[in-house]
């Protein structure tokens, strides 16, 4: 008798199969994008900051492991993933011999952009470079449920105005979503009507309420840069779907700014008429010139991540100052390429270009695409923040993978876990001790993620309830909503904590 073959011992499903066919970090991504659209908490002082970077934390630990894979993997992303491992080494010097090295690492307080948002728009393009097809399905519907809240808290805000902290409306009269500030909406709706815009040609009945509800929050946030944004999007729509429809797109965002408008928003054509070159553009070319100056007399590694503020007031002049509105500082370059020249130096900036424009060489023509355009448009004139670029780096992530892992290749369960893994039993073994070792690094980065973002909302908590509380227990102001371009110059009293480096930065 032949003895019958062994079978194999049942350990559970897998963890595709927990998920149907979709793998952990695909939920981590689908999940992670939603939140970093809708983290919000009224009883902290920064109201939309504090809780999104401890979002930014848990992608900065998710995706060291992802990251370290794609740098050492053998495929076309070898080279933006060493050019975003480069940046960050070069982003780290920087902050460690910059004149205040806490601000370099954490950031400045309700702008976050230290090093540490950096590792996490890292590690969001190394998850969304990682995931198969059924994962970025999730991602879809994370990103369209993220951008729908916000567009949802828009039409409440502009219809209510409630004066509850939070939620009221930007300076008066602009809606902001769950984001902070109106110019991060209006680049948050962009990308996804880009991201829908496939959809909506080829299906405009099912997507139409979809497209609508992005087009009247957009309206409430009366931003003027998103007629150019909009405008590059109906001529891609006409060019790659056609009159019909393409015009079905044009016509269903139309027709939503015109709701929008009848609903409420008609401050938006005031906007438009009130704005000058000299408010809009002139103050951001003096400032790139500004930053231009910088660079030139700082070449190598900059003023250090998230420290635009310590370079202009170190050379910036009195004719300059003179032309920026009163009670601004400036904190943010209003481009995201000046920003990086003058925190990293040319040699942070030489390897950002490299990680940008090698990733969308690599990516493939697909909505996760168009989404992140559609995002890093708007900070090309306006401030980086901690939800829009990650989200728009995990897009860019995302669409390198629809050209690396396509629908109709499924990949098999060693590409999914990232391990190029032998069939021999040395190949095994290797395998399962990389993954074991990445398995522990994840573990230990979560840990360190959840102990200092935990630390920085309980932290924020405090200082909103000792800034905000009376003799009575009575609250007698609101959570502070700072706008762009200025930072709060108070003193905040400084603690032994960990979460005194970000807070009293």
């Amino acid at each position: 008798m032949t003895p019958e073959p062994e079978l194999p011992e049942s350990r559970g499903p897998s963890p595709q199969d927990r998920f149907g066919g979709v793998s952990y970090l695909g939920v981590f991504a689908a999940i992670g994008a939603a939140a970093l659209c809708l983290a919000f908490s009224p009883k902290v002082n920064s109201v939309t900051f504090t809780p999104k970077f401890a979002v930014v934390l848990l992608f900065a630990a998710v995706g060291i492991v992802p990251l370290a894979r794609l740098v050492i993997a053998d495929s076309p992303l070898r080279w933006p993933a060493r050019a975003a491992a480069a940046f960050l080494a070069v982003a780290l010097v920087s902050a460690l011999v910059s004149p205040s090295p806490n601000i370099g690492f954490f950031g400045l307080y309700l702008w976050g952009t230290g090093w540490l948002f950096w590792l996490g728009a890292a590690g969001a393009f190394a998850i969304g470079a990682s995931l198969g097809p059924k994962d970025r399905r999730w991602l879809f519907a994370g990103l369209l449920v993220g951008a729908l809240g916000n567009a949802l808290m828009a039409v409440f805000q502009i219809l209510k105005n409630l004066p509850t902290p939070g939620l009221s409306l930007f300076n008066g009269n602009q809606a902001d979503g769950l984001l902070g500030n109106p110019i991060h909406l209006e680049a948050l709706l962009l990308g996804t009507l880009a991201l829908v815009t496939e959809k909506v040609c080829r299906a405009p009945l099912r997507w139409s309420p979809v497209v609508l509800l992005l087009a009247v929050g957009l309206e409430f946030s009366f931003e003027r840069f998103a007629l150019v944004v909009l405008a590059l999007l109906v001529l891609y729509a006409l060019y790659a779907y056609g009159l019909r429809r393409g015009g079905t797109y044009a016509l269903l965002i139309a027709a939503g700014y015109g709701i929008a408008y009848l609903g409420g928003g008609s401050g938006f054509s005031s906007r438009v008429s009130s704005g000058t070159s000299e408010t809009t553009f002139g103050v951001r070319l003096r400032v790139w010139l500004q930053g231009a100056r910088y660079v030139v007399h700082h070449p190598l590694l900059g003023a250090g991540p998230g420290q635009l503020r310590t370079a202009m007031d170190s050379t910036a002049t009195l004719p300059f100052y003179q032309h920026v509105l009163a009670g601004r500082i400036l904190t943010d370059g209003h481009d995201i390429f000046v920003e990086v020249a003058v925190t990293t130096g040319l040699l942070g900036l030489g390897c950002f270009l490299v990680w940008l424009f090698g990733a969308a060489r690599a990516a493939g023509r697909c909505a996760f695409l168009g989404f992140g355009v559609a995002m890093v448009a708007v900070e090309l004139v306006e401030p980086i923040n901690v939800a829009i670029l990650p989200l728009a780096f995990l897009a860019f992530g995302a669409a390198t993978a629809v050209r690396s892992r396509p629908e109709d290749i499924p990949a098999d369960a060693a590409q999914l876990s990232g391990a190029n893994v032998d069939q021999s039993a040395g190949g095994r073994v290797s395998g399962r001790t990389c993954t074991r070792y990445g398995l522990l690094t994840t573990v230990v980065a979560l840990a360190l993620a959840l102990f200092l973002g935990v630390t920085m909302v309980a932290g924020d908590a405090y200082m909103f309830r000792g800034r905000n509380s009376g003799p009575a227990g009575r609250s007698t102001s609101q959570p502070q909503r700072t706008p762009t371009g200025s930072f709060p110059t108070g003193r905040i009293r400084r603690s032994r904590s960990l979460r005194s480096r970000l807070l009293t930065a």
